[in-house]
Formats: C-alpha cells, structure tokens, sequence
C-alpha cells in the first residue's frame, strides 16, 4: 500500500475512477463493434477507395492505403466508413 505525504481529495479519487471507467467502456464498445480486419476494402467519403492495411487498437484507429493518396493514413474506427464486397 503506497503512504502519501498528502492526504488524496476524495473528489480527485473519484474523478479518476470515473476517467478510468469511461476509458475502458469505451474501448471494449470498440472491440467489441470493431468489424474490419486487414486487407477489407473500404470507402471513406473524403479519400474514396481503400484497404485496410493494420489495425491499431491503441490508438483505435485502422490504417486504410488509398487509391488516390500516396502515404497511408489513420482513420479512427469510429470513422464513417462503407465495406467493399471484394469480387
């Protein structure tokens, strides 16, 4: 048990649980409704067409190389994006 010199707000307690909690809702929602795995074909309306090259769960966000665009870019997994059925 770690002794402090100065006795912790409960208030500062609380709203670090609170913080806590939150944190880790939110990403087990995105686990949990995370539906793209790497090479599915997307479409973002912004940068069109892609495929989704990594999936970063700590930053939750996927890794997608467009068609039109030269580098990768890193698109949030809350991101509006539309699957493309492969042919």
């Amino acid at each position: 048990m770690l002794d402090y010199c100065v006795e912790l707000e409960e208030r500062l307690i609380d709203e670090a649980n609170d913080f806590i909690k939150h944190d880790e809702d939110a990403m087990n929602n995105i686990k949990t409704n995370q539906s793209y795995s790497v090479g599915d074909k997307v479409e973002h309306k912004v940068f069109g067409k892609g495929e989704i090259v990594k999936i970063n769960e700590i930053d939750s966000s996927l890794i997608i190389k467009f068609e039109n665009l030269e580098t990768n870019r890193s698109i949030g997994m809350k991101a509006p994006l539309t699957r493309i059925e492969q042919e």
